[in-house]
C-alpha cells in the first residue's frame, strides 16, 4: 500500500468512528398547550400530562366570580391575580418526571380542593 491509500483509509476510518460516536439529536416533544378553567372552586380538567422537556403554556380562563391563581411549587410556576372573566397565561417546561400538584393560592381555595395534578412523563 502507497501513502495516499494509506491516508485515505485512515480518514475513513476516523469518519466512521465519529459518525459511531455522535450521540442523535435529542427528541424534541411539541410544545403542549392547555386551556385550563377556573370556576368557583375547582379547575377544569384536573389532571394534566406533560413530557420531561416539553414546553406547557397554560392559557388560565377565570371563569367564576373571584379571583384565581395557578401554582406548582415544585416546579417554581406562579401566575397570580386572575380576576373574573381574565384569561392569563404561564409557560413553563419540566425537567424532571413526577406528580406534581398545582393549585390556587387564594386564600382558602386549595383547603376547599381548588387543585389538581401534573404527570410529568420520561
Amino acid at each position: 500500500m502507497n501513502t495516499k491509500h494509506i491516508l485515505r483509509l485512515a480518514a475513513a476510518v476516523a469518519m466512521l468512528t465519529l459518525a459511531a460516536c455522535a450521540s442523535p439529536a435529542p427528541a424534541t416533544s411539541a410544545p403542549l398547550v392547555v386551556n385550563l378553567k377556573a370556576a368557583d372552586l375547582m379547575f377544569d380538567p384536573m389532571t394534566l400530562t406533560a413530557k420531561v422537556g416539553q414546553p406547557v403554556t397554560i392559557n388560565l380562563q377565570n371563569a367564576g366570580a373571584l379571583e384565581h391563581s395557578f401554582v406548582i411549587e415544585q416546579l417554581n410556576v406562579k401566575l397570580e391575580h386572575v380576576q373574573a372573566g381574565q384569561t392569563a397565561t404561564v409557560t413553563f417546561t419540566p425537567t424532571v418526571a413526577g406528580t406534581y400538584q398545582f393549585y390556587c393560592n387564594v386564600l382558602g381555595h386549595k383547603e376547599a380542593g381548588m387543585k389538581g395534578t401534573l404527570t410529568v412523563g420520561s
